[in-house]
């Protein structure tokens, strides 16, 4: 079965040479200290290159990233939301929805 694992950020970006990459970062919620701890070891490498685009979102537990809407929608079908925080009318997964 389908199931949320953790947290994730999602970069997009394009290198000087004008390649452009995808980058995912996980922690057990958003901003928590293992994605700093992430985003600081490769800090200067990132600068070095032109951020399009940073999506929060989830991943699963088949290395897919999902964003908030995706991940609500898989946690929902497992069972995982224990209690919906925030608007409870928001079709959007949180982590301390799950956690």
């Amino acid at each position: 079965m389908r199931k949320i694992v953790c947290a994730a950020n999602r970069f997009t970006f394009k290198e000087a040479n004008g390649l452009e990459r995808v980058l995912t970062v996980c922690g057990i919620r958003h901003w928590d200290t293992l994605m700093y701890y992430q985003i600081d070891a490769i800090d200067e490498y990132l600068w070095s290159c032109k951020v399009g685009k940073e999506e929060q979102g989830f991943m699963d537990n088949e290395y897919n990233f999902l964003s908030r809407t995706e991940a609500f929608i898989v946690a929902t079908k497992a069972n995982q939301i224990i209690k919906k925080s925030g608007n409870p009318e928001s079709q959007e997964l949180f982590s301390e929805d799950i956690y």
